[in-house]
């Protein structure tokens, strides 16, 4: 596992698929945040990803950071780690931005979360092999 330290977050390499994201306190994730985010996925993992996103702490996003964040082709699955009430509402908002909402779950503990990432991550393997 290798963490990275970016100006917004800090982001840990679980495996070559996976990554878990700590966004830091007061963030307002932008469109151009956004990108960064997106660019570093997509340097850091090979696809399909799959993202832990741990909300420790309380961040916003603009409208279009909002439509826009989770809705990368490259991710397959998200589980978030909502502590409480708010964070879960803000992360309803952003499941309901992306077409795959089954691969969407929110967890209250980080134990729940890793276990359900690897078992989509195994699954999502195994049919992009069957299909390619």
């Amino acid at each position: 596992m290798k963490t990275y330290r970016l100006t917004f977050a800090e982001i840990t390499i679980l495996d070559k698929h996976t990554a878990e994201v700590v966004v830091n306190e007061g963030v307002e994730f932008d469109l151009h945040l956004t990108e960064v985010y997106h660019d570093f996925l997509k340097s850091h993992l090979q696809p399909p990803f799959c993202l832990v996103i741990n909300k420790v702490y309380s961040y916003t996003y603009t409208f279009e950071a909002q439509n826009k964040i989770a809705n990368l082709p490259e991710i397959e699955c998200i589980a978030v780690i909502a502590p409480n009430s708010f964070s879960s509402y803000s992360t309803k908002i952003i499941k309901n931005t992306r077409s795959e909402n089954d691969m969407f779950k929110t967890f209250g503990t980080r134990e729940e979360a890793i276990h359900w990432v690897e078992k989509m991550k195994k699954l999502i393997i195994e049919n992009k092999a069957i299909i390619g």
